[in-house]
């Protein structure tokens, strides 16, 4: 490679030749080469990270923005240059334990896409000083971490979910232990309730008196039908035994429930 400078000069013929001067630029030119591909190198290795990567100067403008960042943000790839690093700031930040902080300069931040979205992310920052000390801008690489958090924010629904199941089986367990207890306290006086109705049953009573009788032995028997089935259905809700549907007939059913409130509905003069 040869650089050749010079200048036109008249000559006495009348003609007009060049008095110049070339000199070897080979080495400038191979180091200019040997630059240029590094960059391109730098380029690619920017470009096929996972991270995005911003650096901006002193000014806090964008400077240099990898590939993987413009997509993230939905930006072309040289948009984002001469961008005010503020502008990608979210106007609403992350609450302090949205994505936490670190001691080495990262924490959570909320980007603004180019559509104006959110975008949650972990940025860590670096310095940059130039030759003289001075501040010359500053290294971001910035981690996508949406679906960490949406993860995050599944695991946290799943264990409260869990913890409210756990609670709800714990009173369920409870409330069948309740009415087994309170059924078997109850069985005992309504047992001998009935044994008294027998023997009342087998006295000498006056004619009129048989009729109260066999009202009593049915509220009797009612009653115990009305403490199995909530017995039953405790052991329905937790699970202890499985429903068997079956078709049946409304009608003695109707009939003990005449007969357990005709004396109600008799003193409320009720049909």
């Amino acid at each position: 490679h040869i650089s050749i400078s010079g200048v036109p000069v008249a000559a006495e013929d009348g003609l007009t030749v060049y008095r110049g001067l070339g000199k070897d630029v080979s080495v400038r030119e191979r180091a200019a080469a040997a630059l240029r591909g590094s960059e391109e190198r730098f380029r690619r290795i920017m470009d096929t990270g996972r991270d995005g990567i911003l650096m901006t100067d002193a000014e806090g403008r964008i400077s240099f923005a990898n590939r993987r960042v413009a997509t993230m943000l939905g930006y072309g790839e040289t948009e984002l240059t001469g961008l005010p690093m503020d502008s990608l700031m979210h106007e609403t930040p992350l609450q302090p334990d949205a994505a936490g902080g670190a001691q080495d300069g990262s924490a959570g931040v909320a980007l603004r896409r180019k559509d104006g979205t959110s975008l949650l992310a972990m940025q860590t920052t670096y310095p940059v000083h130039g030759k003289d000390g001075q501040h010359a801008g500053t290294l971001a690489i910035v981690t996508d971490i949406t679906s960490f958090k949406q993860r995050e924010e599944r695991v946290q629904q799943l264990a409260v979910l869990a913890a409210q199941k756990s609670e709800a089986e714990r009173a369920s367990a409870a409330k069948s232990r309740f009415m087994a207890a309170v059924s078997h306290d109850l069985r005992q006086p309504m047992h001998a309730l009935g044994l008294f109705l027998e023997d009342l049953k087998s006295a000498p009573l006056p004619p009129q008196a048989r009729p109260l009788v066999e009202h009593m032995e049915s509220a009797l028997h009612s009653t115990q039908s009305l403490l199995d089935a909530i017995l039953v259905m405790s052991r329905l809700e937790s699970g202890l035994i499985a429903p068997n549907r079956m078709a049946l007939p409304l009608q003695p059913m109707l009939q003990r429930v005449q007969r357990a409130f005709t004396a109600v509905a008799q003193k409320k003069n009720l049909r």
